[in-house]
């Protein structure tokens, strides 16, 4: 038992004293490595994609993101969250893809649903290279239900940037 602990302790030792290599200087001599970008959509800023309860369709939201260069595509990363305030009053940035439950009425009887907000980033196709990108925020209903009654009045996203440095 002493030999396995021994073995145990220096397995710990061995991966707790590594440090990473440190990133190059940002503003102001300050270390940097991401940066957060935030996004609120409203209601009215959906677009259908696909037509009114028609299987496969979902709202989307495209914006362009300047600071997305093709160093971070390719060697850093981008990670999205959605933000909202949970049933206990406590606001949260939960990671995408989010999947909400929700139940609406629907002739006096109780219909069960989710809702699904995921992302996708792309290089612009028409840029030069590629870059900078776009985001593409998607909300998907499990019964395909899209006449615009259950999308939240405003979302709020958080992207962030991993610099590969």
């Amino acid at each position: 038992m002493k030999k396995f602990t021994g073995w145990l302790f220096i397995a710990m030792l061995a991966f707790t004293a590594c440090e990473g290599p440190e990133g190059p200087p940002g503003k102001d001599g300050l270390v940097s490595y991401w940066k957060n970008i935030d996004f609120t959509i409203t209601r009215d800023m959906w677009q259908l994609v696909g037509d009114v309860d028609e299987i496969g369709s979902y709202y989307s939201r495209v914006f362009d993101i300047p600071e997305l260069t093709e160093a971070i595509y390719f060697d850093g990363g981008v990670l999205a969250y959605y933000r909202y305030t949970n049933n206990r009053g406590i606001e949260v940035q939960t990671p995408l893809p989010f999947t909400w439950y929700n139940i609406y009425l629907k002739e006096g009887v109780e219909q069960p649903y989710s809702v699904q907000f995921s992302y996708d980033v792309t290089p612009t196709v028409t840029g030069s290279g590629g870059f900078p990108g776009t985001i593409e925020f998607k909300v998907t209903f499990s019964d395909f239900v899209t006449d615009r009654t259950t999308l939240p009045e405003y979302s709020d996203f958080r992207l962030t940037l991993l610099f590969p440095y």
